[in-house]
């Protein structure tokens, strides 16, 4: 293993594990976009079989074979991690290990549970740049990833908006009031009207009116084409 050295995760006895102490984890449960997420089992620094340094990159060796993401501080793994520590840039390591998924899924093993041995996974080869060059290509992807999450963030915000506006605003309890400037003002509906369907009853803004879908669109049923209908020639209409 001349890129990094590799710490094989070993469970502790199940009687180790407390509430003080360092994080201690099993597997890839608590793998976040990035950065693992606390844990609240512990255990006991001097007790625990297999430490992950801080920065060192947890790599998942049961299925999912090959997710990644990187220790924020030092942490005990069980069987299910190995950590990978490093004196090249290890977030260039990271965003390496993270593009060979699919290398991964086809080194592992087990017809109950897929597995990675540390033997084949320090087995695996690829090329590696400068190690100035590591350093700015993590810089560049560490840019576009933080850009990433920004975004997906904004537009989770925006759907959860989206979602809140078409319930009230379809359903008639938030109005909008427009100005002869055209501006647009959204205000709470006071005004509500009973009204009888079908099958039941239901509220709606009093200057509001019933009306049927076939009423204010036009339905145009589907045709079964026989087999001997379709051709492959783009020409043909």
């Amino acid at each position: 293993n001349t890129y990094a050295d590799i710490i094989s995760g070993q469970s502790p006895a199940s009687d180790l594990v407390a509430d003080l102490g360092l994080d201690f984890h099993q597997g890839n449960s608590l793998f976040g976009d990035k950065y693992i997420k606390p844990s609240t089992k512990k255990i006991d620094r001097t007790r625990a079989p297999k430490i992950a340094p801080a920065r060192s990159i947890l790599f998942s060796v049961r299925a999912p074979v090959g997710e990644v993401n990187i220790a924020c501080t030092e942490m005990c793994i069980g069987r299910g991690l190995a950590a990978l520590t490093t004196e090249h840039v290890s977030e260039w390591m990271y965003f390496r290990l993270k593009s060979m998924s699919s290398v991964f899924k086809k080194l592992s093993t087990g017809t109950t549970f897929e597995g990675i041995t540390a033997k084949n996974l320090g087995a695996v080869t690829f090329g590696c740049p400068p190690l100035n060059e590591q350093t700015a290509i993590a810089n560049i992807l560490s840019n576009q990833e933080d850009l990433v999450a920004h975004y997906n963030d904004l537009i989770a915000l925006h759907e959860k908006r989206f979602a809140y506006l078409s319930d009230e605003l379809l359903s008639g309890r938030l109005r909008l009031q427009i100005s002869v400037q055209g501006a647009i003002e959204m205000i709470e509906n006071n005004e509500w009207a009973d009204v009888l369907l079908a099958y039941d009853t239901i509220a709606i803004p009093s200057d509001w009116s019933i009306t049927q879908l076939n009423k204010v669109a036009k339905f145009e049923s589907g045709f079964s084409f026989k087999g001997d209908d379709f051709t492959n020639d783009v020409t043909s209409y």
